[in-house]
């Protein structure tokens, strides 16, 4: 997940709330995260690919949030 770095600190900042919503249920529980985001993998050699259609559609139907169910 690559972040604005300057989306916190504009004057008119909004909680991306998908984003850090994402993030938290990764772990990321420190801060809200603002401004556009990101989303991409790694390839075996760690060089940056995009999302697998699978990684896609669980970002996009929250099955990333299932882990958090029992919680």
């Amino acid at each position: 997940m690559w972040v604005d770095d300057e989306g916190a600190i504009v004057a008119d900042a909004e909680v991306n709330l998908m984003a850090t919503a994402i993030a938290r249920a990764y772990g990321a529980i420190w801060q809200p995260f603002c401004g556009v985001v990101v989303f991409a993998a790694h390839d075996g050699n760690g060089e940056t690919v995009g999302l697998s259609d699978a990684q896609r559609d669980a970002l996009l139907t929250g099955t990333v949030f299932a882990p958090m169910v029992n919680h």
